[in-house]
This record gives structure tokens, C-alpha cells and sequence, in this order.
């Protein structure tokens, strides 16, 4: 029986609310699944009719600007007046928070510790897409993120398509075209590397391992058996051995790894493009890396065009 997906995120409307000045109501919001706001010039009886002049009048009776005390009046009615169907987020903890939140709002006495006023959650924050993966800030775009540094309590989403993008755990149009070129370039890939010759293979190896910030400290084929290449990490110093085949029997890959073992090398890299036999992909310090690994490498290392230059 086949797993339904969770439901879609679908808003009406999208608002980035700030949790206090330097979000001071983070904490007090996230873990008690309430939305706190502030604007305590406002009385809540005042703020609830959504009357825009009146609510202005509060703030030019302060002394405020009146391009400043038109702002905050917006801000005071976005937060009563938006619907169940608005979309909340924050950015807090490293991570992207998002709520929907029921419309009764709450005055609140406890201010500064809590907010002035406060919308409960539906069912609290979450900081996950609907498939349960956390939406950490190093991973989102700055088209999103940049909106936390906007000075506004309360403001509209530019890059709106995306959040709700990542929220449904959606790929993008472009990455999904992009992925799918990247994957006819690793078969494509892997297709020239079992045509080459065998002393090309060798060599390409060489490289791959070059490009990824390992350095050779012997010479390719003229190692001792069973090891054709010895290499050395600058940073660290651990070791790494690697044989290179171009079709290996299982025999071959247990030689090599009790040459691993007599070594004690810290890596080690069994790499065969045409294997006869299943190998596996290896286990503890050493990989097995097929045609697919290998594609992947030569991508990864830059060397397309040193492959296809070996076809010219």
C-alpha cells in the first residue's frame, strides 16, 4: 500500500514577522506556539476596528513622522487583520520558522518578557519542509533570508515562490533541467572512461586524485604489487593507497585490501571501470569506486575536457 504525501503548504498570503527587537519574543513565541507583537502606543480596543486614520493618529500623536506613523498603522493592521490562511515566518536559532495563526489576538500584561499582544499557532512552529527536512539557514537563498534584515515588525515575501518552493520540498525548474543534464553528462562520462586505454586510465586516476588534494608520492605502475599508486594528504599526513584496474576480479580486490592492512594505510581506493565480477562498494577504510564513481570524480575534478581531449 503506497504512502500518501503530506499535505501541500498553500497560503492565501505570506508575512515575515520579526519576534520583538532583536528578538527578544523569540523564545517566549517558539517554544509556547504563540506569535507575539508589540506597538504598545496602540490600545488593543483601537487596533482591533483595523481603522487606519485612527490608528495613525496614535502614532502622530507621538510625534512620529507621518510616512513613519503610516508604516507602523500597516503593521498594527496586518497583524489583527490577517486571516487563518496567512502564512507566518521568522528566522531564529539558525533556522526558518513557519506558522499559521488563528485571528483572535490576545493583549498580553507581562511586557517587555512577553510581546503587548499575541495570536496562538494553529498547531505551533515549525522549522521543517512537509517532508520533515529542517530548513536551516546555510541552505536557503539570500532572496530569501535577506528579509531579516528589513527593519519593518511585519512585511511582504519578494521571493515568495521559492519559500513555498522549499516548504513543499519542490525543486526548482532550473535545478531539475540542470540535474538532468548533470546526469546524461556522468553517462556520457562513463561511456568514454571504459573506451580508454589502460595506461589513460592510470593517469586519469592520477589526476582525479590531485584535483581532490591528495599528492602522489610514487610513481604510477612502478610501485610494489598490488598498489599503484601511494598517496599523501599535505594537511593531515595520513596515507592512501589505490590499485587501478581496468577489469578485476574479486580475487584481485581482497589482495589488495590485505595490502592495506599490511600498510595500514588510512585510505585506500580500489577504482575498476569494467569489473568482471560484483564487487561491492567496500567497507571501513577502503572504497570500491566503479564507472559511476568514477564519472562523478572525473566531474567533480574538473576533467572533462581532458577526457574528451583523449577522443579528439
Amino acid at each position: 500500500m503506497s504512502q500518501e504525501s503530506p499535505p501541500r503548504i498553500a497560503p492565501r498570503e505570506v508575512r515575515h514577522i520579526k519576534l520583538g527587537r532583536g528578538g527578544r519574543w523569540v523564545d517566549v513565541s517558539l517554544d509556547r506556539g504563540e506569535v507575539h507583537f508589540g506597538f504598545s502606543a496602540v490600545p488593543h480596543e483601537v487596533a482591533r476596528t483595523g481603522d487606519r486614520e485612527e490608528i495613525r493618529g496614535v502614532f502622530l500623536s507621538k510625534g512620529m513622522k507621518p510616512g513613519v506613523a503610516t508604516g507602523f498603522a500597516r503593521e498594527v493592521i496586518e497583524f489583527y487583520m490577517q486571516p487563518r490562511t496567512t502564512l507566518w515566518i521568522t528566522f531564529a536559532r539558525d533556522l526558518l520558522w513557519w506558522c499559521f495563526a488563528e485571528p483572535e489576538v490576545i493583549p498580553l500584561h507581562t511586557y517587555p518578557e512577553t510581546g503587548v499582544r499575541m495570536r496562538k499557532t494553529v498547531d505551533g512552529w515549525h522549522h521543517q519542509d512537509r517532508f520533515g527536512h529542517d530548513l536551516r539557514l546555510q541552505t536557503l537563498s539570500t532572496r530569501l533570508t535577506k528579509t531579516a534584515a528589513f527593519r519593518a515588525t511585519i512585511c511582504r515575501i519578494d521571493s515568495r515562490d521559492y519559500l513555498l518552493r522549499r516548504l513543499n520540498g519542490d525543486d526548482d525548474p532550473a535545478v531539475s533541467d540542470l540535474l538532468a543534464a548533470q546526469q546524461g553528462l556522468r553517462e556520457c562520462l562513463a561511456t568514454l572512461i571504459q573506451e580508454l586505454h589502460w595506461r589513460d586510465f592510470e593517469i586519469m586516476i592520477d589526476l582525479v586524485f590531485a584535483r581532490l588534494g591528495w599528492q602522489r608520492v610514487s610513481v604510477v605502475g612502478e610501485t610494489m604489487r598490488d598498489v599503484d599508486l601511494v598517496l599523501e594528504q599535505p594537511i593531515t599526513r595520513e596515507r592512501g593507497l589505490v590499485q587501478v584496474k581496468s577489469a578485476a576480479h574479486r580475487e584481485e580486490l581482497e589482495q589488495f585490501a590485505e595490502a592495506v592492512e599490511d600498510m595500514g594505510a588510512a585510505r585506500a581506493w580500489f577504482v575498476v571501470h569494467s569489473p568482471r565480477t560484483t564487487l561491492g562498494a567496500g567497507e571501513g577504510r577502503l572504497e570500491v569506486w566503479g564507472v559511476e564513481h568514477v564519472a562523478r570524480a572525473v566531474e567533480k575534478a574538473g576533467l572533462v575536457e581532458w577526457l574528451i581531449d583523449r577522443f579528439r
